[in-house]
């Protein structure tokens, strides 16, 4: 119920204003930014996140102007403005690098790579891929590292190295069955489905597409 939620958070930050709360008051925004995001009304969320992040700058809260760099480039990302979310998603690198966040870092990288990828290096995204797959396994988070094996295999499927996409799907795919995550499953699924297409193998295919639709 966006509207509603919209509503109450804006209820919130005059409560937070009224109390001399400018943290409180433009985490308010950002929620806030992050629903209009999700409808898609990325101005709109852009103009929230700009007006949070100029808060957080002037009060100094670093790991907020960090989270909000970072849907920055999300936005510019989702808008397809490849060149112009690799500056947001370069700020936030630099402000987890400063503060040793590992778990921010790994996302970074991530962020990074899907840029990059956009915008045609896929050297680069590949790099930056077996960066953050580094840095989850790094820190034991297993969901985050399942997920970016699967990225991995996108890669190399874009490369044309269907034995090595193969190697990294099924590597995501048994990690996302040992750890239970279920809703990581369907993406390596399809992936294999990807590269048995791209082999003429049709039958075999459209065998793992079906196995990730019933998942989804």
């Amino acid at each position: 119920q966006s509207k509603k939620t919209i509503e109450i958070s804006n209820q919130a930050r005059e409560l937070y204003i009224s109390a001399g709360d400018r943290r409180g008051a433009a985490r308010a925004l950002v929620m806030v930014g992050d629903l209009l995001f999700d409808e898609g009304s990325y101005e709109q969320s852009k103009k929230q996140f700009d007006d949070a992040l100029f808060v957080f700058q002037e009060i100094g809260a670093r790991k907020s102007v960090r989270a909000v760099v970072e849907r920055i480039g999300n936005i510019f990302y989702a808008q397809g403005k490849m060149r112009e979310a690799v500056k947001p998603y370069n700020e936030a690198l630099k402000y987890d690098h400063e503060m040793n966040d590992l778990r921010g870092l790994a996302g970074d990288y991530g962020n990074l790579a899907n840029a990059l990828d956009g915008l045609g290096d896929l050297k680069g995204a590949l790099n930056m891929q077996q960066q953050s797959l580094a840095v989850f396994n790094q820190i034991g988070d297993r969901r985050g590292s399942s997920a970016t094996l699967n990225n991995l295999g996108n890669l190399y499927v874009e490369t044309g190295e269907l034995g090595e996409a193969r190697k990294y799907y099924e590597q995501s795919l048994s990690l996302a069955r040992e750890i239970t995550y279920r809703r990581g499953e369907p993406y390596p699924l399809e992936g294999l489905g990807d590269t048995l297409f791209a082999q003429g193998d049709l039958v075999g295919a459209r065998k793992q597409y079906e196995q990730s639709l019933a998942l989804c």
